[in-house]
């Protein structure tokens, strides 16, 4: 049925994305079994397909949202549909049985090239997606939001996604970014160094093998991506350096929404660039890079081996 959070239906059954799990019966606490494949933890150094050898502790830190980020209920007999209340925070911890499985290379040869590479002068090195998180609260029928980007966050600039939250949002509508009705967003178009890029021209590709069965398959829970490589790469295809050169000078990201009734609204833009991670017998460096010029940014100790595409996160929450 994915039933929507207002208490609608969708318009197509397995198209339309599955927005609520629900208990069985009133006042019984709502068990979810969760299987995290980390290669579906997009633009994270988790996510990429390669064996990676670390040579000291490494110390991953997983933190799970708030109750009223993840769900909502109601009181007594009421529908939670239509009498959302908050989730109360549980007397102990609701995150239970959590296992981490992760594969291990077997192939002695590997094992040994990778160490023998880690152990050289010039260390074994990659291509990793850096992720930036940018909020803005704004308010009004035209809201313009401006990111500015260079050399420092990255080699490329790669991809940008953009969305809009409710400021006042209620128990069930808090984690949704409804574009149907709640944002009152009208149109919107985005610009990179004050080049308008909403044109058929330009983002012809993203329509290529595309179909759009009902308006609400993108409309619930919608984003927009700006991408600034030629739309042939993959998402994740970490060994090609694509988009725009940050080291040729600043670049100026705009998006500019106009709104049919004035609303106050949180916009969100996770900024993609690629760095380089080089590991040493020293630990790990996370470098800009410039092909001819190299700066480093952070060095962390590191270890293990953490074989890429194979690893999962497997937890139940109450």
């Amino acid at each position: 049925m994915n039933p929507r959070y207002d208490g609608t239906s969708c318009d197509r059954a397995f198209t339309e994305p599955d927005y609520l799990s629900s208990g069985f019966a009133a006042n019984t606490a709502v068990n979810l079994n969760v299987t995290i494949p980390f290669n579906e933890l997009y633009e994270s150094i988790l996510s990429l397909d390669k064996d990676i050898m670390l040579n000291e502790t490494l110390l991953v830190r997983f933190v799970w949202s708030e109750l009223p980020n993840i769900g909502f209920g109601a009181d007594a007999s009421l529908t939670p549909q239509t009498s959302p209340v908050a989730l109360t925070a549980p007397a102990g911890p609701n995150v239970q049985g959590m296992e981490i499985h992760l594969a291990v290379e077997k192939r002695f040869d590997i094992i040994q090239n990778l160490q023998q590479k880690i152990a050289s002068p010039e260390g074994f090195s990659l291509l990793i997606p850096y992720c930036y998180t940018i909020t803005a609260s704004l308010t009004g029928t035209n809201q313009p939001v401006s990111l500015r980007l260079n050399r420092l966050n990255g080699i490329t600039l790669e991809r940008i996604y953009h969305s809009l939250f409710v400021t006042a949002s209620v128990a069930n509508s808090a984690i949704y970014n409804n574009n149907v009705a709640a944002t009152n967003l009208e149109h919107f178009y985005t610009n990179i160094n004050n080049t308008r890029r909403m044109n058929t021209i330009i983002i012809q590709f993203k329509w290529i093998d595309s179909t759009i069965q009902t308006p609400n398959i993108h409309n619930y829970n919608w984003c927009w991506l700006d991408r600034f490589d030629d739309g042939s790469f993959g998402l994740l295809d970490e060994n090609i350096v694509s988009g725009i050169d940050l080291n040729l000078g600043e670049v100026k990201w705009d998006f500019i929404a106009f709104l049919s009734v004035a609303t106050n609204l949180t916009h969100q833009s996770t900024v993609v660039c690629k760095r380089r991670l080089v590991i040493t017998s020293n630990g790990l460096t996370l470098m800009k890079m410039k092909f001819n010029k190299q700066t480093i940014i952070k060095t962390i100790p590191i270890s293990g081996i953490n074989p890429g595409g194979h690893a999962r996160l497997m937890v139940q929450m109450n």
